[in-house]
């Protein structure tokens, strides 16, 4: 499964900044097929959201 993963790393708080390494870990030991992409501007998810459609099968966003 390939799985694209997007950051937000200005979202949140730290607590919440480090579940997304718990999240990344989980999906590796599953051995899935996980890229990662880390905002950059507002409306940047978005952006990436609609350019990974039909490359992954599943389509992960967080912060904190």
């Amino acid at each position: 499964m390939k799985i694209l993963l997007i950051i937000n790393p200005t979202a949140g708080t730290t607590k919440g900044k480090n579940a997304i390494f718990d999240v990344l870990q989980m999906f590796c030991k599953a051995e899935y097929e996980v890229t990662c992409a880390v905002t950059q501007h507002k409306g940047h998810a978005t952006t990436l959201a609609k350019d990974a459609e039909g490359r992954f099968d599943m389509l992960v966003c967080c912060g904190g």
